[in-house]
C-alpha cells in the first residue's frame, strides 16, 4: 500500500486508466483513420492498427490520418555445417505520421520496429507457414507499440504537456 501510495505522489497514473484521461484518449484515438499499408504483412498491421485504435469501427469523421510505411528484413541466424540457414530473425520496421486532416500538419511521428524468429525445416510447406507466422507476429507487435505510442501522445496533448 505504501508504494502504491508513493507511485501516485511521484505523479505516475496509468495511461488507460480512470485518472489517466481514458475517455478522452479512447475518443482521440477512435477519430484516427488508418491509411491503407500496401502488402499482406501491411494488411496484418493495419487490421491490428485498426483493431487497437477503432474497435467500434472505422470514424465517420475522422480528425486525423495516420499513414504507415513499412521495411521487411530477413536475416539468417544459425546455420549448418554446410552453411544452410536453419533459423532466420525477421525484422520489420515501420515508421509512421499521425496528420490533422483539417490542417494537413503533421501532429506526431515516429517509428516501430519488431523482430520475429523462425525455424528452416525441410518441408518448403513448414517454412512458408513459419515466416508468414513470424510475420504476424511482428507486424501485431509493430502495431501495439504505435497505439501505445499515440496513446501516449494523446495523453500529453490532454494534459497539456505538448
Amino acid at each position: 500500500m505504501v508504494l502504491l501510495a508513493g507511485l501516485t505522489a511521484c505523479g505516475f497514473r496509468p495511461l488507460y486508466g480512470p485518472q489517466g484521461g481514458y475517455d478522452a484518449s479512447l475518443a482521440e484515438l477512435a477519430s484516427v483513420r488508418v491509411l491503407p499499408i500496401p502488402d499482406r504483412i501491411g494488411q496484418v498491421l493495419h487490421n491490428s492498427l485498426l483493431d487497437r485504435l477503432t474497435p467500434g469501427g472505422a470514424p465517420l469523421n475522422p480528425r486525423y490520418r495516420l499513414g504507415v510505411s513499412m521495411v521487411k528484413q530477413k536475416e539468417g541466424l544459425a546455420f549448418e555445417k554446410d552453411e544452410s540457414v536453419t533459423r532466420i530473425n525477421l525484422t520489420l520496421s515501420a515508421t509512421y505520421q499521425l496528420t490533422e486532416v483539417a490542417t494537413g500538419n503533421i501532429v506526431t511521428a515516429g517509428s516501430a520496429r519488431s523482430v520475429a524468429a523462425f525455424s528452416v525445416v525441410r518441408s518448403e510447406f513448414a517454412n512458408i507457414s513459419a515466416e508468414a507466422d513470424a510475420e504476424r507476429r511482428a507486424a501485431r507487435a509493430v502495431g501495439e507499440d504505435i497505439w501505445i505510442r499515440l496513446g501516449v501522445y494523446f495523453s500529453q496533448v490532454i494534459d497539456g504537456r505538448t
